[in-house]
């Protein structure tokens, strides 16, 4: 009886053990640890800086030297086989949104050297650490339609018409909320928007918004997302559009 004891006190105290090692292969960081991380691993190739925001997110800002595989991708599971599971990685999004789902999906996968940003993009940009941009996420009229109904019931996310009033008054998408890139108080207006929040920005035929998205970009707006082919595309993929203001 005493042996039958033991081995079950020996195994549950190795249960633990294996546990904790699973367990300590993740670690939490601060922008302070990560700002040192990043200093003590440049031109390391065996560390990865990973951004796992959405396409828009990246598109608008990341850290220099991150490679994007968002976390929101139905394939991201799929996608991390692509990785090498010997290296370390450094996963971030811009506020701690995805960053856990990606983390328990990578040590599900055997991935044992992963530190998780606790502060994000966020916490970075907020100390000073330097983002680039790879551009806007353009999408066209398809990826505009999935991502509209996509979205239909969710606050933070904005369709931003920036064509002059009076094309939007004689037509636009549903939903869209007017202002003119074309104004001279349109920059005074975009710093007053929520930069939180995701916003599809169209006009008619594409002249406004790469100037409209541009300066988005300036006022670093997380999640920026231009449409290719503007409410023209729109229109001749048959969809709905509304007129008045």
């Amino acid at each position: 009886m005493r042996n039958v004891r033991r081995i079950l006190v020996v195994t549950m105290l190795l249960s633990l053990a294996l546990h904790s090692v699973a367990f300590a292969a993740v670690q939490d960081v601060d922008t302070k640890q990560m700002q040192t991380i990043l200093k003590e691993n440049s031109g390391n190739p065996d560390f990865v800086l990973l951004d796992v925001s959405p396409p828009a997110a990246f598109a608008s800002s990341h850290l220099e030297g991150a490679i994007s595989l968002p976390a929101n991708d139905p394939n991201f599971e799929a996608n991390l086989q692509n990785l090498d599971k010997s290296k370390t990685y450094l996963v971030y999004c811009h506020r701690m949104n995805w960053t856990p789902k990606a983390v328990a999906v990578m040590t599900k996968n055997n991935f044992t050297n992963l530190y998780a940003s606790s502060e994000g993009k966020a916490g970075w940009m907020e100390a000073g650490g330097k983002v680039v941009a790879s551009g806007p996420y353009q999408v066209d009229t398809q990826q505009v339609m999935k991502l509209i109904a996509d979205n239909k019931n969710n606050p933070k996310f904005v369709i931003l018409d920036v064509s002059p009033e009076p094309a939007y008054a004689r037509a636009h998408i549903e939903g869209a909320i007017s202002l003119a890139a074309r104004n001279p108080d349109f920059e005074s207006k975009v710093q007053q928007l929520d930069k939180e929040k995701t916003y599809l920005v169209y006009c008619m035929g594409g002249r406004w918004t790469p100037e409209a998205v541009s300066l988005m970009q300036k006022y670093k707006f997380s999640h920026v997302i231009a449409s290719k082919e503007g409410l023209s595309g729109w229109m001749q993929a048959g969809n709905k559009v509304v007129s008045g203001q």
